[in-house]
């Protein structure tokens, strides 16, 4: 009832964030051990810029933790949603042993911010209330939000990868909304 590092994988923890703190990007550190055959904690033999930046960006690997980050929902069946200030989080000092040291994890910490341009994740994802609601008429994929000098348009993803997969084109938001009002009132 201790958690205790595997050295193998610990070791690739190491790695990732000595070539991050060298100048690698997180998807050259992928497509990196990608080539050597290491695999994922799951087995898995490719690896993803994303899994790297969730290492990059995990506390346990500092021996700290982060209680909270998921809860429960009070509606049947129960099922786990991502903590946005929702509920308390609790953060909580040398809970286990440290792969790597605070030094190196806080100026990798910094490296990605400076990386970054100082862009939060809030920038991403601008508030909308048709976010993950909208769907293509045609292909049944999801639109997503899209800005291009000053003009705010909706777009389906499949048309965005490949025009021939789906023919609906960009359409501006105050469409969106006029649509929305007339279906409302």
């Amino acid at each position: 009832k201790k958690l205790e590092a595997f050295d193998r994988e610990a070791d690739v923890v190491r790695y990732i964030f000595q070539q991050y703190l060298s100048g690698w990007s997180t998807s050259e550190i992928a497509r990196d051990l990608t080539e050597k055959g290491i695999q994922t904690k799951l087995g898995k033999e490719q690896w993803r810029s994303t899994k790297i930046s969730y290492i990059l960006s995990n506390e346990k690997y500092i021996g700290d933790s982060l209680w909270q980050k998921t809860y429960s929902g009070d509606t049947f069946p129960h099922t786990q949603r991502k903590n946005k200030g929702e509920k308390a989080k609790y953060y909580v000092e040398g809970t286990h042993a440290a792969i790597v040291e605070k030094s190196v994890w806080h100026a990798v910490a910094e490296l990605r911010m400076q990386r970054a341009g100082e862009k939060h994740p809030e920038d991403y994802y601008a508030p909308s209330a048709f976010r993950k609601k909208v769907l293509c008429g045609c292909c049944s994929s999801m639109f997503r939000l899209r800005q291009n000098r000053g003009c705010t348009y909706w777009s389906c993803r499949q048309h965005d990868t490949d025009r021939t997969i789906c023919s609906n084109s960009q359409i501006p938001e105050t469409v969106f909304q006029e649509a929305f009002c007339r279906l409302y009132y």
